[in-house]
């Protein structure tokens, strides 16, 4: 009953202030993709950045996570800060749609004033993030620097009074949105340009401790033993060795492999002579020697008065 009072007359649904259909259907679009920077891309320069970013609050929608920024130190507003401790923090090498993913959070956490401004160091690498951004027009859309710009303007804004002869504008920036509106559709995949080295170049990924440790132990492990009944009820060894560096593991696993084989040559035996015992050819006895059974019947003095 609650949606009858915003139908239009076509019984279509209409979305009520502040909720437009291009900001919603932007933030739809990134959600359901993962990727951030199609909020950017979407969003067309009459619309405002900010505007929509806000509305991920009204709608009580986790926004996208804080960038892992490699080789940068960013101190942030909030110092009340708990860090996870299992996990930690692996990186590789991005292709564009990673260093687009990276440039987007970074955006989004700056409008979100994660950052403190008032440390010079957190400031000057902002700015140097915003030019890597800006310098960059065949890695990062005409629409995405455009919101750029808007969000250092209003959200950087003593960054942005100082660098200002740096900075591009407006203009200088929708000289090339003809040019590039169509080229950055399909190279999501593409690697990054030879000359793209920079923080953006590289995507950081949360990886669990726990999860870790399981892999180095299968790269660089020891070496496990379990002695114990198997399914054919003989005992036996079950081992492997999962390092190969460690030589004094290796002559372990000789010697324990030795020990096998002469137990198990051991145990054939006994089971061989069970296998005979069982079969009488023990019971037979040995054949007696003959005796002369008068020979020795009588003593010596017996023999002296025959």
């Amino acid at each position: 009953m609650i949606f009858l009072s915003i139908q239009n007359e076509s019984g279509e649904f209409v979305l009520s202030s502040p909720i437009h259909y291009t900001w919603f259907m932007a933030i739809l679009h990134s959600l359901t993709s993962q990727n951030p920077y199609t909020l950017f891309n979407e969003l067309s320069e009459g619309d405002n950045v900010l505007d929509t970013l806000q509305l991920f609050d009204y709608l009580g929608i986790t926004s996208f996570p804080l960038p892992l920024l490699k080789h940068e130190s960013l101190v942030r507003s909030n110092l009340i800060i708990t860090e996870d401790t299992t996990k930690r923090v692996e990186y590789h090498k991005a292709n564009i749609l990673e260093a687009r993913q990276t440039a987007a959070e970074f955006i989004i956490a700056l409008s979100k004033s994660e950052y403190n401004l008032d440390d010079s160091n957190t400031l000057t690498c902002i700015f140097s993030l915003i030019m890597i951004i800006f310098s960059n027009a065949n890695v990062f859309s005409s629409r995405f620097r455009h919101h750029t710009l808007t969000v250092v303007k209003e959200c950087c804004s003593s960054l942005y009074v100082q660098n200002q002869r740096v900075l591009p504008t407006i203009q200088n920036i929708a000289q090339n949105s003809k040019i590039d509106s169509f080229m950055y559709l399909y190279d999501d995949d593409q690697p990054l340009p030879e000359n793209f080295e920079n923080t953006f170049a590289w995507r950081g990924v949360n990886v669990s401790i726990e999860k870790d440790r399981i892999s180095h132990f299968a790269e660089h492990p020891i070496y496990i033993s379990i002695i114990g009944p198997c399914s054919t009820g003989k005992s036996t060894m079950l081992g492997y060795l999962l390092g190969r560096r460690d030589k004094e593991l290796l002559n372990i696993v000789k010697t324990q492999e030795s020990l096998m084989v002469g137990s198990r040559k051991d145990e054939k035996l006994y089971i061989n002579e069970a296998q005979s015992a069982r079969s009488g050819r023990f019971n037979t006895s040995p054949k007696r020697p003959k005796v002369d059974r008068f020979k020795h019947r009588f003593g010596p003095k017996a023999q002296k008065y025959r």
